[in-house]
């Protein structure tokens, strides 16, 4: 195992709830790193495309941990001023190739490894171990002084959790049966990640071509209204059904194709979900709800 790729397990979208069959953890805005251990100390990194990212966070690898081999899970993250998790940040690191710029970056903005399982350590496989064994397990981790951490998790009173979290600035939280294995690569309803959502209503500007059914429509080009003017808010593809499809393409009414897109009148209004704005004003994981006009 220690040689191989490892597709990360996944989580199902719910609401936030009280459970004491399960555990509940912070979710954080980061990207989602599994670390490989040998002779104790990290010695590889790979996200969840199955890539390696070892060379874009080299103040994480050869760090020690207590075991000879290892492979952890958990989320690489970078703090912004405010002590929360940028995800601008991490964006940023996360896209330079020059090893000079990288080791600078590396000392500018330094990443956190946030550890919340292990599934391998010391030849023996640990996925058909409960979560609860497993998290008794990462005590491997050094727990001060050093940029990988084990994360912090509460039991049984998700509700509150979720709202003291959100409260403070973070992404969401997560919630894991405390019986569950790890399952490789599936989305499970033993993990659940429950975020804050966002609305706004945006016009649509334009459209875009998909593929298979979609084939006519693959994505819709929004923008918001503020301020007597359009802010381009990116695009939206999540959440429209068959027949939401058919009524887009009998309500919008193009006037000019260029670059790939078909501009429309942006008289149709439509309800969108998101988490966040981009630093660029787009928004981040934007979610179709509604037409509204």
């Amino acid at each position: 195992m220690m040689n191989n790729q490892i597709s990360p397990m996944l989580a199902k979208v719910s609401t936030p709830f009280d459970n004491p069959n399960y555990l509940f953890e912070i979710k954080w805005d980061g990207e989602r790193v599994i670390a490989f251990v040998q002779d104790g100390k990290i010695t590889r990194l790979q996200n969840r495309r199955l890539r390696d990212v070892s060379k874009q966070f080299p103040e994480i690898i050869g760090l020690e941990v207590n075991a000879k081999e290892a492979i952890l899970d958990g989320e690489m993250v970078v703090l912004g001023e405010d002590k929360k998790p940028s995800f601008s940040k991490l964006s940023q690191r996360s896209r330079v190739q020059d090893p000079l710029r990288i080791g600078l970056l590396s000392k500018a903005m330094p990443a956190v490894y946030v550890v919340f399982d292990i599934i391998y350590r010391d030849g023996e496989s640990l996925l058909t171990k409960p979560l609860l064994q497993r998290k008794q397990l990462l005590s491997i981790i050094p727990k001060e002084g050093s940029p990988i951490t084990p994360n912090f998790s509460i039991d049984a009173k998700g509700q509150t959790f979720f709202e003291s979290v959100t409260s403070m600035g973070y992404e969401g939280i997560m919630a894991k049966r405390k019986d569950s294995p790890y399952l490789l690569g599936k989305r499970s309803d033993s993990w659940l990640k429950m975020k804050p959502q966002k609305s706004a209503i945006c016009s649509v500007i334009g459209y875009t071509k998909g593929e298979g059914n979609r084939t006519l429509l693959g994505a819709l080009v929004i923008g918001e209204t503020r301020e007597n003017r359009m802010i381009d808010r990116g695009r939206v593809g999540s959440g429209i059904s068959t027949k939401t499809l058919g009524d887009l393409l009998s309500l919008l009414r193009p006037l000019a194709e260029k670059n790939g897109i078909t501009w429309v009148d942006p008289s149709l209004q439509i309800e969108v979900s998101y988490f966040e704005e981009t630093e660029g004003g787009h928004f981040r994981f934007p979610v179709f709800k509604r037409i509204v006009a």
